[in-house]
């Protein structure tokens, strides 16, 4: 119906097995980058009292069932709505600070040095949720004391069937130095972070 190509990852997938049998969990989907190098810090603004692990997005999913069931679905008119939806989250993903990032820092090239994309699921909510990463290394994420994110919510494309509420919330554009660009060579996926057919959006073309 929507003619998305996207390839499957294997490790979203199995973390959000659950979460589709209860739909109107609040799912969280978190974006953040390694700053361990003082370049990359420099480049997305971080402020002295923030950690190397610096949140750059926070998106939240949430569908709220419609009190009653529909008699009937009205599918051609389910469909247009659903589709100003999606072509408008496409089209928001290339305005975001992330994106200019990722896209500045994959014109030098590939290194294993490289700073490094990340990404965390959780399901239930920020608070009691359940983290996609179980791992000791895995630090709580958030924005910092004195960095003011931005947000955006998106208008729900129906109420008849319920209502899909999308929002995100996501660090200042004025935070990111629009010149500078780490040393290290290129954003650097590994398959415990972020998988280039997660968000192909933020990986060079």
């Amino acid at each position: 119906w929507f003619n998305l190509e996207s390839e499957e990852v294997a490790c979203v997938r199995d973390r959000l097995e659950g979460w589709k049998q209860r739909i109107s969990q609040p799912l969280q989907l978190d974006i953040f980058i390694d700053t361990s190098s003082s370049a990359v810090r420099a480049a997305v603004g971080a402020q002295p009292n923030e950690p190397h692990l610096v949140l750059l997005e926070r998106w939240t999913l949430r569908y709220e069932p419609a009190p009653h069931a529909p008699e009937a679905i009205g599918w051609p008119t389910f469909y247009k709505r659903f589709m100003v939806l999606l072509r408008s989250l496409a089209a928001f993903l290339r305005l975001m600070p992330a994106h200019r990032l990722a896209s500045s820092l994959g014109r030098l090239g590939h290194a294993s040095d490289a700073p490094a994309l990340g990404f965390r699921v959780c399901i239930g909510g920020p608070h009691g949720g359940r983290s996609s990463e179980a791992s000791p290394e895995a630090a709580p994420l958030d924005f910092a004391a004195g960095v003011s994110p931005q947000q955006h919510a998106f208008s729900p494309p129906d109420s008849t069937h319920g209502k899909l509420r999308i929002a995100v919330s996501y660090r200042p554009p004025s935070l990111f130095a629009r010149t500078a660009r780490p040393a290290a060579a290129a954003v650097r996926c590994t398959s415990d972070r972020m998988s280039a057919a997660l968000i192909a959006n933020y990986l060079p073309t």
